[in-house]
């Protein structure tokens, strides 16, 4: 019976298991209107038929109205079109496959570990709190988080198949590093910071590699890497990195994240949907301070290994700081799922060697192991809740960041979308205050014209087709001239709105109405 529980099967069966208890009901939670719809929704033309795959190669992740930004991750839209081809669009094969992604990228971190010859049980133990911690719980119940989860799954892999070439020298896992560290770069840009920690890693843990190899490594490395950019160059266009790696500002937000992520990962008592322009509190930094005090302390006692320490800490920092690298300081906890990883080994060795020096606290090991699983599985599982449509998660995001443009404008939507218009107005006018942009303006134009303050909404569009003759602008002052009962301004519009986009569904169905049109 021992022998069953200690299994590699039986653990594989307890994390399907404690997953689906914990995230399970997300499979009945509908697509979120942030990346869900730009990804998915709005994307169907592109992912539903398998003639266009070549074409997502071509753009970047997002629909048409999106092109402008850059990024650019084909597998990750790849996994989506596959659903929809095999199994139609459906929100619940969608979240079901980001579940059974999320399981499988917990056993191969588990088998990785095995691989670097980790305690077999502690390895166990960390993973399952690893997979029901409240930080992540985004992963398997937001769907667009998918990415993080796939990238992990690949480098995993390819850190896996590497290690096998380190000790044997086969070219065939070369080749198949190779091929994983290249998905993964499909999957996501942060994928390029393996480059050179996989070189690091090979130097930091003194595997015996000559030149030569090293040489063959960098080259079985550099040709997808060449090929990723070449293709990303006419896909999306190009960031400017050096500002970002410039601006002061850019290592300042950089620090308080990082307080704010071990702050969560210690004690995760609120995890927020969206957070705007951080700042950290008195509490946050002293958990913090005592956190880091703790890794310190587990260096310096030799607790875990120096060199994995190190080489975790690299990939972390790696992973994490080129998320600061936009021009709108937002935070998702999602992008986690990866760095807790490496940072979960620090403490699997650390415990392991702990246990060993200090038998008796075995008994304590394992009732504060089934406290945590159950107080974070019930987090996440009350976390989660946040994702359930579209109405709840914009409601949460704008109580934890009110003054964010992103999140006034969200919930907006939905008002306008529930018929709420004085509501909906309100935050596009508070919206627009934060972001004066275009498409807030327009967005305030739709409030009015529903509300029937036709005069207000024409003074606005026809201020704004001074400055661009957009296509949606166009339209609305083609309806707002039709509800005035002007049918020759109402034709002269939808004519020149149906010159820019003759497909346009609802503008065909305005046409149907203008007389002699």
């Amino acid at each position: 019976m021992r022998k069953i529980f200690s299994s590699t099967i039986f653990f594989a069966i307890a994390v399907a298991v404690v997953v689906f208890i914990v995230y399970g009901k997300s499979v009945n939670f509908d697509l979120l209107s942030l990346d869900d719809k730009t990804t998915i929704t709005n994307n169907l033309e592109r992912i539903s038929k398998a003639e266009n795959i070549p074409e997502i190669f071509k753009t970047n992740c997002y629909d048409k109205d999106h092109a402008d930004i850059p990024y650019y991750r084909p597998i990750f839209v790849l996994t989506f079109a596959l659903e929809t081809i095999l199994f139609g669009f459906s929100s619940k094969i969608y979240h079901f496959g980001n579940l059974q992604l999320f399981c499988f990228a917990i056993y191969i971190m588990y088998f990785l570990l095995l691989k670097l010859d980790f305690n077999e049980t502690i390895s166990k133990c960390v993973l399952l709190l690893f997979a029901v911690h409240p930080i992540i719980s985004s992963n398997a119940a937001y769907v667009s988080t998918r990415a993080e989860i796939l990238i992990a799954i690949f480098i995993l892999l390819a850190f896996f198949v590497f290690i096998s070439y380190l000790e044997t020298k086969k070219t065939r896992y070369l080749i198949l590093q190779a091929l994983f560290y290249t998905i993964a770069l499909f999957t996501k840009e942060s994928a390029l910071i393996f480059f050179p920690l996989f070189f690091v890693f090979s130097f930091l843990f003194k595997y015996k590699v000559t030149i030569k190899e090293y040489i063959k490594l960098f080259i079985y490395l550099l040709v997808p890497t060449v090929i990723y950019f070449i293709l990303r160059s006419k896909a999306v266009p190009s960031s400017d990195f050096i500002y970002f790696l410039t601006n002061p500002d850019t290592y300042i937000n950089f620090f308080n994240i990082m307080v704010l992520y071990i702050r969560k990962f210690v004690f995760p008592d609120h995890i927020h949907a969206i957070l705007f322009d951080v700042d950290i509190s008195v509490t946050d930094i002293i958990i913090s301070g005592l956190f880091v005090i703790l890794l310190f302390i587990i260096y310096y006692k030799k607790l875990a290994d120096r060199r994995l320490m190190i080489f975790s800490f690299l990939t972390i920092v790696g992973i994490l700081f080129p998320t600061v690298f936009l021009y709108e300081n937002q935070v998702f906890y999602h992008r986690l799922f990866l760095p807790l990883f490496f940072l979960a080994m620090i403490f699997i060795q650390a415990t392991d060697n702990i246990l060993k020096r200090k038998k008796g606290l075995k008994k304590s090991f394992i009732t504060l192991f089934v406290i945590i699983l159950i107080l974070f599985s019930f987090k996440s599982f009350i976390n989660i809740d946040k994702y359930i449509n579209s109405d709840i998660f914009w409601l949460n995001a704008y109580k934890d960041a009110p003054n964010y443009h992103l999140c006034s404008s969200g919930l907006a939507k939905q008002y306008f979308y529930a018929g709420e218009y004085d509501e909906a107005l309100k935050l596009f006018k508070k919206t627009r205050a934060l972001k004066d942009t275009y498409e807030n303006s327009l967005n305030i134009s739709a409030a009015l014209i529903a509300k029937d303050d036709l005069k207000e909404a024409k003074e606005l569009l026809l201020s704004l087709l001074e400055e661009e003759e957009h296509f949606v602008t166009i339209f609305y002052l083609s309806e707002v001239y039709y509800y005035e009962g002007d049918m020759e301004k109402a034709i002269k519009f939808a004519k020149q709105a149906y010159a820019m986009k003759p497909n346009d569904k609802l503008l065909l169905k305005h046409i149907e109405r203008l007389p002699g049109f």
